[in-house]
């Protein structure tokens, strides 16, 4: 066994980090040599102690910043699907509501042309072989041009009056005179709505499918 092996921190009366000359007739540098020993072990220590603290804390740092992370993750998630169920719920309702408005504007449309064609029918004594031939009666004449409020129920806009609202196809327009009475046919191109009869029956004259 070393000479070193035998000592102990008991064998050594002086402060740490003094070294004496002689200890008990033993060379000094030996003693220096524990005390030595025995702080970087103390230092090692420290460091093992420290390192420990750093390893911890960075752990719940990085426990912390995975919380976090996770949390904005799902909070994104969250936003994202109560949009779409969003849209899933109103996009159905919009799509109706939109072709209900379609519906009104057509049928109104239709009215208005269905009020001309009386108009017409009443100078005439006939109905007009073309929608052509009813808007040069509905600009020529005078009471149709100045009482639109009374008459239409607002003013008309011949260049889109003969349209449908829906696709922008052309009413169709079809006069009968094979029966006993003239009747026209005024149809919607995209839809089953329809104003009058071909039928010659003087009942269905100017009678609307919806009304």
């Amino acid at each position: 066994m070393s000479f070193l092996a035998t000592l102990s921190p008991g064998s050594i009366t002086h402060p740490p980090g003094h070294c004496p000359t002689l200890v008990n007739g033993l060379d000094g540098r030996q003693d220096c040599i524990f005390v030595l020993v025995s702080l970087l072990a103390r230092q090692r220590r420290s460091i093992r102690f420290l390192q420990s603290i750093i390893v911890d804390a960075h752990m719940a740092a990085s426990r912390q910043n995975l919380r976090t992370g996770v949390q904005i993750v799902l909070g994104i998630a969250i936003i994202v699907l109560s949009y779409f169920l969003y849209r899933a719920i109103t996009e159905p309702y919009e799509r109706i509501e939109r072709q209900q408005e379609l519906t009104e504007q057509t049928r109104e449309r239709m009215s208005n042309i269905r009020t001309a064609l009386v108009d017409y029918e009443g100078d005439s004594a006939s109905f007009p072989d073309s929608l052509d031939t009813l808007r040069v009666h509905i600009e020529r004449d005078s009471l149709l041009r100045s009482a639109q409020d009374s008459i239409f129920g607002g003013p008309l806009n011949l260049d889109s009056l003969f349209f449908s609202p829906r696709t922008g196809n052309r009413f169709l327009y079809t006069v009968s005179d094979t029966g006993k009475v003239e009747t026209y046919l005024l149809e919607d191109p995209d839809t089953d709505d329809k104003i009058g009869t071909l039928t010659g029956d003087p009942t269905q004259t100017n009678v609307a499918s919806w009304e």
